[in-house]
């Protein structure tokens, strides 16, 4: 790593610990210089996107990537799916986020010390996938109970 890391400006990297259940952990950033952005021919990531914690130490991971003004790119341990057309990112999260998505990683995944999944097997986990329109339904109904769970404290 050494030569690659930026001190405290260049590319912001994104790495497991930023991503918490559902939510974006927006502190202790590490950033990588431009000539390793282009040497590792990395990716940036902007706000929108779904960002999936590979490692399981504590369960798998996801959150929403918020807007930032600064270039960003996702660390290896990191999985980032863009936002599309095709479907909803807020419903992607709910469906990554589910008791059955994350049973699926759980048997998928490997390592003695430290579970891990890799992007090969995580892509190929099913859910399910409505319509568009259903997906959005789905996720605004979803968000609207947790406003309310939020208000109530509980």
């Amino acid at each position: 790593m050494n030569g690659q890391m930026a001190g405290n400006s260049g590319i912001k990297l994104i790495q497991p610990g930023n991503i918490g259940k559902m939510m974006f952990i927006n502190t202790e950033f590490r950033y990588l210089s431009e000539t390793a952005f282009n040497e590792l021919g990395c990716t940036e990531i902007h706000g929108g996107y779904l960002l999936i914690n590979r490692i399981l130490n504590d369960g798998m991971k996801a959150c929403i990537f918020p807007p930032d003004k600064e270039r960003t790119v996702a660390s290896v341990d990191v999985c980032s799916i863009a936002p599309s057309k095709f479907y909803s990112i807020d419903y992607l999260l709910l469906a990554v986020s589910s008791p059955d998505f994350q049973r699926a990683v759980y048997e998928n995944s490997s390592g003695a010390m430290m579970k891990r999944i890799n992007k090969g097997r995580l892509v190929k986990i099913p859910f399910p996938l409505p319509p568009l329109k259903e997906q959005k339904r789905i996720a605004s109904a979803a968000y609207s109970i947790f406003e309310q769970l939020d208000i109530l404290k509980i």
